[in-house]
């Protein structure tokens, strides 16, 4: 292309520009760019041709009626009415709708009609036919975008199908509508039915639209609304939550023997359990590390998952979530849990659960062997110093019962040759000496010297034997059982 083609080409686009989108009322301009078609050839009449084809478009959207005319008139082959008349509906231009619509075909009409309803143009509405297909589509693009004046027209005067809760209900929440949302109440329609209450209540949630949200939890029952829940905190959702969370009431929180059985089999026989679902999220939740939506949920989730929660956050070392869930668990499941934090080591969340337990026993006899067996030595010192607090406790628990019988006062003595019994097979079957030598001995019975002794042998750890075999013969001069 040489300079003098390449200079006619820009101002033909400028031209195009003036007339396409800055809207300008310009039909000089399109002659002009007819005339330059007809007499320019090569890559220039292309990129004429390529303008001349947009042109009407343009002149459609921007309501331009003298230049939509004057290209039908002189170059109909180069013309796309199609394109042209769903840019006027678009745009709410009547009379250009009234001119291209005898030219395009019924599918070009019908997206017209969509094209209008979706931006709101009664007016155009009227002037097209309706045919169902599109009128359904039609309802959807004004319910989401909250053209109520155009639902109204669809249904005036006609009472509302069977179709008609679906077909802008779920667009209506979607965009936040609350006008739309109250129309389709208003109707009658209100036995919506659960799936397409939960389908409108998930799109309202999913797109942050607080009052819309509020407005169809009147339509929902639990169901509905845990299974929504469960959405909002898989999303991290923490607000909308909050407000879902405000509807819903479970039936139980209680430990049941049945609960894991729910949880494991409820959704694959499609039968859903409010807090079965609310219990999930809050696993997940932790699973996650979500500490405000955790906050929310756990007070709302059986107490078995929270158990469970709470020793998936000790494995995980999330300290902020133990600290949330420490005072919603029942002492049965924080020994498990102290058990799990201590095999990983992380002594910010023992802490926590120490702190949540001190008005029981716990379980510090499996917490230190898993400390031990995993070489945590500050853990393990800790945990010597929670052991004699546990079986002070217990024997405080057995004066303040009253119980002051010989074998009462035996079982807190044996409890702490238990708990440190335990640690010292732990530690020897890894061969972990150091962690040993921090052990009480003394406190240890013999016999579970002698049982480390034989792990650590049937191990390899041939130090730990030594030192081991040492510790025994000197228990054996100095111990004395109660």
């Amino acid at each position: 292309m040489d300079s003098t083609e390449t200079s006619l080409c820009l101002v033909l686009k400028r031209m195009f520009l003036e007339t396409h989108v800055r809207g300008r009322q310009a039909p000089w301009t399109a002659r002009l760019l007819m005339d330059d078609y007809e007499s320019c050839c090569g890559s220039i009449r292309i990129e004429v041709k390529a303008a001349l084809q947009k042109l009407l478009t343009g002149a459609a959207a921007n309501g331009h009626l003298k230049v939509a005319r004057l290209l039908w008139q002189t170059h109909k082959e180069l013309c796309n009415p199609g394109k042209a008349i769903i840019a006027a509906a678009a745009n709410g231009h009547c009379d250009l709708v009234d001119f291209l619509q005898d030219k395009c075909t019924r599918e070009n009409i019908g997206a017209a009609l969509i094209a209008a309803a979706g931006n709101g143009h009664v007016e155009v509405l009227r002037q097209l036919p309706v045919n169902e297909y599109s009128k359904t589509i039609a309802i959807r693009e004004a319910a989401l975008n909250g053209h109520i004046q155009v639902l109204k027209f669809f249904f005036q005067g006609s009472e509302v199908n069977t179709l008609f809760p679906e077909l802008f209900l779920v667009k209506a929440a979607e965009g936040g509508h609350i006008d739309v949302i109250k129309f389709v109440l208003s109707t009658g329609a209100v036995g919506i039915g659960s799936m397409l209450a939960l389908r409108a209540l998930s799109a309202a949630v999913m797109n942050g639209h607080i009052d819309a949200t509020k407005l169809i939890l009147e339509q929902c029952g639990q169901v509905e609304i845990a299974l929504a829940v469960e959405l909002a905190a898989s999303n991290n959702l923490v607000v909308m939550l909050g407000v879902l969370l405000e509807e819903y009431e479970p039936y139980s929180t209680c430990f049941e023997e049945d609960n894991y059985i729910e949880v494991g089999q409820s959704r694959s026989a499609g039968v859903v359990n409010p807090e079965v679902a609310v219990s999930q999220a809050l696993y997940l939740a932790v699973s996650e590390n979500r500490v405000e939506v955790v906050k929310l949920l756990v007070g709302k989730s059986y107490t078995c998952i929270v158990g469970a929660a709470m020793s998936k956050a000790a494995a995980c070392g999330f300290y902020e979530i133990a600290s949330v869930l420490a005072n919603n668990v029942q002492d049965c499941t924080l020994h498990g849990t102290l058990s799990e934090a201590a095999k990983q080591g992380w002594e910010e969340v023992l802490a926590v659960l120490n702190q949540a337990d001190e008005n029981g026993f716990g379980a510090f006899g499996s917490a230190l062997a898993e400390a031990a067996t995993h070489g945590h030595i500050d853990i393990v010192k800790l945990l010597i110093v929670k052991s004699e607090e546990c079986v002070y406790r217990f024997n405080q628990h057995l004066r303040a019962v009253g119980d002051s019988s010989w074998m009462a006062k035996s079982l807190g003595h044996d409890l702490q040759l238990i708990i440190i019994g335990r640690a010292f097979i732990a530690a020897a079957e890894v061969g972990h000496l150091e962690i040993l030598k921090l052990l009480p001995m003394k406190k240890a019975h013999p016999r579970y010297l002698h049982d480390a002794m034989k792990k650590a042998r049937e191990c390899g750890h041939d130090a730990v034997v030594d030192w081991l075999s040492i510790c025994i013969i000197a228990l054996a001069t100095t111990y004395r059982p109660s």
